[in-house]
């Protein structure tokens, strides 16, 4: 049930005030789409417990690494990036925590995912 106290947009599963209809509007002209479950290296191989998600969802993106695949997950608490081999394997994993702002954190991943791919 949705809380009239929740700054969380509509129709976002996250209950995070970081995700705005502005914000959400832009994860989706960028491409992602909403998974209802995070199959990510990084979030199946690490200690999910401190992390304390209430969601396992996420919004998902693949982009072409120049030889490599990379999957990028928008999380409830961050943004996860994986770099797979082309033939499967996790190559490397990255995670950025949300600190006060989305942009922030957004901009972070685009110069990791853009390092990548000049590789």
């Amino acid at each position: 049930m949705k809380s009239l106290n929740s700054s969380t947009a509509e129709g976002c599963p996250f209950d995070n005030e970081l995700f705005t209809p502005e914000i959400l509007g832009y994860i989706f002209g960028e491409g992602f789409e909403w998974r209802d479950s995070n199959d990510s290296y990084y979030t199946y191989n690490n200690d999910n417990n401190n992390r304390n998600l209430k969601n396992y969802g996420c919004y998902k993106k693949y982009e072409d690494g120049n030889g490599t695949d990379i999957y990028i997950y928008i999380c409830e608490d961050g943004i996860e990036i994986d770099q797979d081999y082309d033939c499967g394997g996790n190559l490397s994993s990255w995670f950025f925590p949300f600190d006060e702002s989305f942009e922030n954190v957004y901009d972070q991943m685009v110069k990791c995912v853009n390092n990548i791919k000049q590789r």
